[in-house]
């Protein structure tokens, strides 16, 4: 839609807009529970184990780090494999493209 000919500037900064909120919805906690959803019945499809391993059993070594005082602890880390995915790779893949696409869309602007 946007690399058409007849698209004009306020039409594709519509359409970006739309975009970003559309992925900003989408970053919600029922979003990721149906992308569960689909991709579970899509493992299914292809025959594939739609279960995560057990957290003991990923081969990822945890980063020591000393601490200078007493008061400094440890964060808490989520033991649930499916929290981890959510956290690290859903919603920082949803905030990288939506601060990439809602910069662009600002510089956008700011040359009309």
């Amino acid at each position: 839609m946007l690399q058409n000919i007849n698209t004009d500037i306020a039409s594709a900064i519509t359409a970006i807009d739309n975009i970003i909120t559309y992925l900003r919805n989408y970053r919600s906690d029922e979003s990721f529970i149906k992308l569960l959803e689909t991709s579970t019945e899509l493992a299914n499809i292809l025959e594939v184990h739609p279960e995560f391993a057990p957290l003991n059993d990923l081969p990822v070594g945890k980063k020591q780090q000393k601490r200078q005082f007493d008061y400094e602890h440890e964060d808490e880390t989520s033991q649930n494999l499916r929290d981890l995915l959510k956290i690290n790779i859903y919603n920082t893949l949803l905030d990288t493209t939506i601060n990439a696409l809602a910069e662009r869309y600002k510089q956008l602007v700011r040359k009309i």
